[in-house]
């Protein structure tokens, strides 16, 4: 899901580990609202850490 959310704001995702890779979770994500509010929101989960810096998005 998170390549597809970055592609859509023209931001590159990096994950640091395979096991942020291989979480799965349920997430309704509106494509109007903006990428800080998508990070924002994505980090509710409790086993997600993700920053964002200069579109660059980074899955901890």
């Amino acid at each position: 899901m998170l390549p597809e959310i970055a592609a859509h704001y023209d931001a590159k995702v990096t994950f640091v580990n395979d096991e942020a890779r291989q979480l799965r979770f349920h997430f309704m994500w509106h494509p109007q609202k903006g990428i800080e509010k998508v990070v924002s929101d994505l980090n509710q989960f409790e086993r997600l850490n993700i920053t964002l810096n200069d579109n660059q998005i980074t899955v901890k």
